[in-house]
């Protein structure tokens, strides 16, 4: 006589289970027809993935840099330039470090040094290996931030009316000679505006 053993385990649970294991390895591990399985993409859920994919690159072309590579190497100064530019700036910085004793103008004019000098070091050290995109981007930026908003922060911190109108003159002149027509008229442009309100 046998005797059967019963456990508390439901057997059909367990087969479901095992069930469900082959099933997913099976589809998962086994290669599958190209008709069999997930349903795939239809014609009109295609045309809306290639509509979206366009409309991101067309997103991308829109979204593009104020100045290409090429544009900053043909904005690239010589070294005369760049020394002679830096040598201005180092002397203006040291004029209103003598003229203007305030702390907020000597934080700012360390920083036009550092700039200017950064100028004339690359103006006697640059080599034929230094990219002349590199050196058009420092240049341009050096610029805007020594004459245009080096003027804005004279005139909205102004305490010498005259020295401040003597160097946004020289400054902004110097914007127009130094960079491209479009470019320095824009700048000047803006950086009129800007002081107009504490002038007034």
């Amino acid at each position: 006589m046998t005797t059967l053993c019963k456990t508390k385990i439901d057997g059909s649970f367990v087969c479901m289970l095992a069930n469900g294991a082959a099933m997913m390895v099976a589809h998962y591990l086994l290669p599958q027809p190209k008709d069999r399985g997930w349903v795939g993409e239809d014609n009109e859920m295609k045309q809306r993935k290639q509509a979206k994919e366009r409309k991101k690159a067309r997103r991308k072309e829109k979204i593009t840099p104020l100045f290409t590579k090429d544009q900053l190497a043909n904005l690239t100064p010589d070294k005369l330039r760049l020394t002679c530019i830096g040598a201005y700036i180092l002397f203006t910085a040291f004029c209103s470090l003598i003229l203007i004793k305030n702390d907020w103008f000597n934080y700012w004019n360390i920083l036009l040094i550092l700039i200017a000098s950064s100028f004339i070091g690359l103006g006697f050290m640059r080599t034929v290996n230094t990219p002349s995109w590199s050196v058009g981007l420092h240049w341009v930026i050096g610029l805007f931030f020594c004459l245009s908003l080096n003027t804005i922060f004279h005139w909205w911190n102004i305490v010498d009316y005259s020295f401040t109108f003597m160097l946004s003159i020289s400054y902004l002149i110097i914007t127009l000679l130094f960079l491209p027509l479009a470019l320095g008229s824009a700048i000047v442009a803006i950086t009129i505006l800007i002081i107009l309100y504490p002038i007034y």
